[in-house]
């Protein structure tokens, strides 16, 4: 198996829900007076869970033919996270809650450094 759908199979598997986990766990804890905490702390995580999951399953797909198609390494990255910037800048934009940029740009920059250190993790 070559290193990219080894890549792939990392941000999909490990990396995707571990990041999905975290950011639904402190969307649980932001104080917002529409949120549906009234039902206890765990309908908005599995809410926010089935909310950001398939988005950085997009990522990791799109990261992975990104990568398939343009080989330099330095310019993946760097059309990656522009691509991540401006998905970022949109969500944020057209939800109207700056909170969001955080969750979308993550992923897209701890996807960036998998595949810039992804020696040392094959």
């Amino acid at each position: 198996m070559d290193n990219l759908k080894k890549e792939l199979l990392l941000n999909v598997i490990v990396v995707s829900p571990i990041l999905t986990l975290v950011w639904a766990g402190i969307a649980t804890t932001i104080e917002d007076p529409t949120s549906p905490t009234d039902f206890g702390p765990f309908l908005p995580l599995v809410l926010s869970f089935l909310l950001l999951y398939p988005f950085n399953l997009f990522v990791s797909f799109t990261h992975y033919f990104m990568a398939s198609r343009i080989h330099p390494r330095v310019l993946r990255v760097i059309i990656f996270n522009i691509l991540g910037l401006l998905v970022s800048g949109l969500v944020s934009y057209f939800t109207t809650t700056y909170y969001l940029f955080y969750p979308t740009y993550s992923t897209f920059i701890i996807f960036s450094a998998i595949s810039f250190r992804h020696k040392w993790l094959f």
